[in-house]
């Protein structure tokens, strides 16, 4: 190999160019690198604290929004329940009138029968005093729990 003062002054300034060169790009690699490094670091603690905010302002956001639902909820299960009583009272009223009307009709019905059978059998035991048959008639007449006493009574209607 030759000397170094041998070589012409175009390569022996080529050398110490190149190394500075390579020192500067070094430098600046490293220079951008620490700079590119600072700001991902700056970004990372932006980006987590708008995050952090972001999930505050969701989490008050959802607790107001639970809390919302939950009183509309409660509200509309007070007006269900309003609803489905009135409901439930009207309807029993309706069937306890209803009820009403068919006892009182199946009273009647069973008075009279008793009384259509009464009016059938008794007119021999009247028309010949026999009134132990007329006591035995009432007395079978009221051992229905429905009839409280039987008379018998002379029409006012004109034959």
């Amino acid at each position: 190999m030759k000397q170094f003062s041998q070589f012409s002054l175009r390569q022996k300034l080529l050398l110490p160019t190149v190394i500075i060169m390579v020192f500067c790009i070094a430098c600046l690699s490293f220079t951008l690198v620490s700079v590119q490094k600072n700001q991902l670091n700056r970004l990372e603690k932006s980006v987590k604290n708008g995050l952090t905010r972001s999930n505050n302002v969701a989490d008050e956001t959802y607790a107001e929004l639970g809390k919302e639902v939950s009183h509309d909820l409660q509200l509309m299960s007070n007006a269900l329940s309003a609803s489905i009583e009135q409901t439930c009272r009207e309807s029993l009223e309706e069937e306890k009138l209803r009820l009403e009307a068919e006892l009182n009709s199946a009273l009647r019905q069973s008075a009279e029968s008793i009384a259509n059978l009464l009016a059938q059998v008794a007119p021999p035991a009247i028309l010949s005093n026999n009134f132990l048959d007329l006591i035995g008639y009432a007395k079978s007449a009221t051992q229905n729990s429905d009839i409280i006493y039987a008379v018998f009574m002379r029409s006012m209607v004109n034959r």
